[in-house]
């Protein structure tokens, strides 16, 4: 202990935490420090040398692994496990493997396949925004086949992404289309309001 704080050693990495923070082990401050590694708004340094000092010595995959059984033990409820899918806070390969951990997990818990819809649809969604639309594909497949358990208010998004895909390859989007506006068009004024732009955008990209 130096200057009132404890000293972690990672493979060259120091890390001080303060005495205060009694509760900190090894363990606990590895867990954070893989964490921050896979957001989006840690530098490319910092990552840099976390890989090249702590966690030289597992592949990504490995790290993947510890990630996720870490984050699963940590939360009680799947339901927000599902959200972090939705969010740019980690990065699309983290959130892609977060999914495929949340597909093991799933298999006794309640609303089962409502979960698989939106595991899958959410997967394909980070697939898409990571510049893979086959593997997007795939996976938006894979959700339609639960996409009647769950609330239509859903549909639209769900037809607009598969569209915009299927649009990304060449494709033939007609059924996806008229969907697209069929939902569109039976959902409340506010959430006209809310998705019109990106209707019009879609509608432009494919003209």
């Amino acid at each position: 202990m130096i200057n009132n704080h404890k000293t972690f050693n990672f493979n060259g990495v120091k890390v001080h935490v303060a005495s205060q923070e009694s509760n900190h082990t090894k363990e606990s401050i590895f867990n954070i420090l893989l964490e921050n590694y896979f957001k989006t708004e840690t530098s490319n340094e910092i990552k840099s040398m976390l890989k090249k000092s702590e966690f030289s010595m597992w592949n990504e995959k490995e790290l993947y692994s510890f990630w996720t059984k870490n984050l699963v033990e940590k939360n009680a409820e799947i339901a927000d496990l599902i959200d972090l899918l939705d969010t740019d806070i980690y990065s699309n390969e983290a959130l892609i493997a977060l999914g495929e951990k949340l597909l093991k997990t799933i298999k006794n818990k309640p609303n089962k396949f409502q979960n698989l819809f939106n595991i899958y649809f959410k997967m394909g969604n980070c697939y898409f925004y990571n510049n893979e639309p086959k593997k997007a594909l795939k996976y938006y497949k894979k959700a339609a086949v639960f996409l009647n358990y769950i609330d239509v208010h859903h549909h639209f998004l769900f037809y607009l992404n598969l569209a915009k895909t299927k649009k990304s390859i060449g494709l033939v989007t007609e059924i996806e289309d008229r969907n697209v506006i069929y939902f569109y068009l039976s959902k409340e004024s506010w959430e006209k309001k809310l998705y019109k732009n990106d209707l019009k955008d879609y509608f432009q990209f494919s003209a």
